[in-house]
């Protein structure tokens, strides 16, 4: 067991200092609310407050600490840096969730307590997406409602999403219906739970199961309460009702101290259901002191004050410090290699010049995963013309919205190391890494128990290469081999830790999943297939929302145009959603950002004509800011 260190000699682990501001935050022992801009280092702010707290016993054996984030990479990332700045024994102690898999892993373990009318089936099914409105509509159109209530051609006249929204995840189950919206609800409950010998769960209504278990069961709450000390909430700008509901129901008025980080200013996901003032209700229902991290770490000396100067214009009440980042910018604003805006006459020729941008980036040295591409929405449509341009050039660039969770998940992570390490050609590092995991996993600790690993793991990989030397052709042929050879390795030891693992049909979507994209490498060898599925090599592509959290040596974002900011015209709370989009995307810059608008853009009906008069105000701010706008020949 680790020594205790005097919380007055601790110091950061990792880093040579802490901004005063951070350093109060890692000691607090008071509920505290830390407002941190984009490269202020929330999750170093995070990691650092684990070890302090694991380091000095300010957090006891056996209580832990419980971080949730927004995001499934954001969780991994969190764990994986609080594991190498605490190390394995210490991070133990240290659970890191997504708000989605924290509830379900409190419904699997109290699955049993809730009433037998509102229990799903033990293997219940989560749907991994939210319902879309025919989803929705398809289960009313399989009700037929009592006669004093209403006709299903009343149940085709709902609005599907809002529907599931506003009254599924919010009716009262266990009272008789009142009116049809009513009776509507709780049948699309009954449908999910009891039409088929399996349950199917949105997580959205895993949560609602999971509020009312901790409302009505003592043990429940007792059990969380008498395990987590501490409680860490990530990105919680993002934080929606019910999840913060779930949040204050188990822990307001206990003895566990949390703490809550994000960006005001990065408040992206209203359409989500994200609360509007999240930081405002969280001081008052926990008495939190509020902190801000002013310094920016990620964006070079050209960018940083552009970054300072926008976020301070989008705060409410920061009028001054507005002003004083005007005064600093009147020295003149960033070169146009470093930020930019420009216009040009159609999305040919902005792809044209976008690709030969990543092309000499990617020539100066830039690893091309070092670049990202971003849009709006539909990056796919918006990104199309400069996929096909860089191309031409021998480069390639990849949509990452769709694997991004995938590569975020525990087991896929596991199972890449394992095919590294036992199919590959050079295990590597993959060998030394696969080993390490796995003693962490089965808690081996003694030097015979890991050698005996060693042995094991090498034997595997000699069984494993008499037969399977290149890649199965079949996405069945490579979930066999992983059942067979090398989920026996590990699959107990995960399921205990990773409680999305534990019930239902997650664990083996998931596995299927990527077998299935790694089958897409045909009759390539392994690394081929790993390099696909990671996007080694490639540019990516995502949308505004997939890119929270990360950063970018350049940042290429197509489309400031009316089009891709529709939202902006329908309300000011709207427009200032956009405003803040359009941040997040400026902000993952580390050394380079351009903004492009095409006078015609090839969308999914042809060639339209854009303009840029709705969002006006996004130019104003360029310009207030001295980032210069450039003419590329727009019309």
């Amino acid at each position: 067991m680790a020594r205790l260190v005097d919380p007055s000699a601790w110091t950061p682990r990792g880093i040579a200092e802490l901004e005063p501001a951070a350093e109060s935050a890692v000691r607090a022992n008071e509920n505290t609310a830390v407002v941190a801009g984009p490269g202020a280092g929330k999750t170093e702010l995070l990691a650092q407050r684990a070890c302090f707290l694991l380091e000095t016993g300010t957090c006891p054996p056996p209580r832990r600490i419980l971080a949730i984030s927004f995001k499934r990479d954001a969780a991994r990332n969190l764990r994986d840096r609080v594991h190498r700045r605490a190390g394995l024994d210490l991070g133990r102690r240290f659970d890191s969730y997504t708000f989605d898999a924290f509830a379900k892993s409190v419904l699997d373990q109290f699955l049993v307590a809730l009433p037998r009318e509102v229990r799903p089936t033990g293997d219940y099914e989560v749907v991994l997406s939210s319902p879309r409105a025919e989803d929705v509509g398809d289960i009313l159109r399989r009700m037929t409602p009592p006669r004093d209530l209403g006709s299903s051609s009343d149940l085709e006249a709902f609005e599907n999403e809002w529907f599931f929204k506003q009254r599924v995840l919010q009716v009262p189950l266990r009272v008789q219906p009142k009116n049809l919206e009513h009776w509507a609800a709780q049948e699309f409950w009954r449908q999910l739970l009891f039409a088929e010998a399996r349950s199917r769960l949105y997580f959205g209504m895993i949560t609602r199961l999971v509020i009312g278990l901790i409302r009505t069961d003592e043990r429940v709450r007792r059990a969380y309460r008498t395990t987590y000390s501490h409680v860490f909430l990530d990105e919680f700008q993002d934080t929606t009702e019910p999840q913060y509901t779930l949040t204050r129901a188990l822990f307001q008025g206990t003895a566990a101290i949390l703490t809550a980080v994000g960006d005001p200013q990065q408040r992206i996901n209203g359409w989500a259901g994200a609360l509007p003032n999240a930081f405002k209700v969280f001081s008052a229902d926990f008495g939190a002191t509020t902190k801000r991290l002013e310094r920016n770490r990620r964006a070079s000396a050209e960018i940083a004050p552009v970054v300072r100067f926008l976020a301070a214009r989008l705060r409410e009440e920061a009028d001054e410090a507005a002003a004083s980042e005007i005064a600093a910018l009147e020295g003149g604003g960033p070169p146009p290699e470093a930020c930019g805006a420009y216009l040009f006459p159609n999305d040919t020729d902005e792809a044209d010049w976008i690709a030969g941008e990543i092309a000499a980036l990617i020539e100066s040295g830039v690893p091309p995963r070092d670049i990202c591409i971003l849009a709006r929405y539909h990056a796919a449509r918006y990104t199309a013309a400069t996929v096909d341009s860089l191309r031409r050039r021998g480069i390639n660039a990849r949509l990452e919205d769709a694997l991004q969770d995938l590569l975020s998940e525990p087991v896929v992570t596991l199972l890449l190391l394992a095919f590294r390490a036992l199919l590959g050609q050079h295990p590597g590092i993959a060998w030394a890494k696969l080993r390490d995991e796995l003693a962490s996993l089965h808690g081996l600790e003694g030097e015979e128990d890991v050698s005996a690993l060693d042995r094991s793991l090498a034997g595997l990989r000699g069984t494993l290469r008499s037969f399977a030397p290149t890649l199965p052709p079949t996405a069945d042929a490579i979930r066999a081999l992983v059942a067979e050879h090398i989920e026996p390795l590990f699959i107990r030891a995960l399921r205990n830790r990773y409680a999305q693992y534990q019930r239902g049909s997650f664990y083996e979507q998931t596995v299927s999943k990527l077998s299935a994209e790694l089958s897409k490498i045909g009759t390539g060898g392994w690394e081929d297939a790993i390099a696909l599925v990671e996007g080694a090599g490639a540019v990516p592509i995502m949308t505004i929302h997939k890119s929270k959290g990360l950063e970018y040596s350049a940042v290429f974002f197509i489309g400031l145009e009316d089009a891709a900011f529709w939202s902006f015209r329908l309300s000011r709370s709207q427009a200032v959603e956009e405003l803040n989009a359009f941040f997040v995307a400026i902000s993952r810059a580390k050394k380079r950002v351009a903004f492009s608008f095409a006078g015609r853009r090839t969308l999914e009906r042809g060639i339209k004509k854009q303009s840029r008069d709705q969002i006006a105000e996004v130019y104003e701010l360029l310009t207030a800011a001295s980032v210069p706008v450039t003419d590329m020949g727009s019309p």
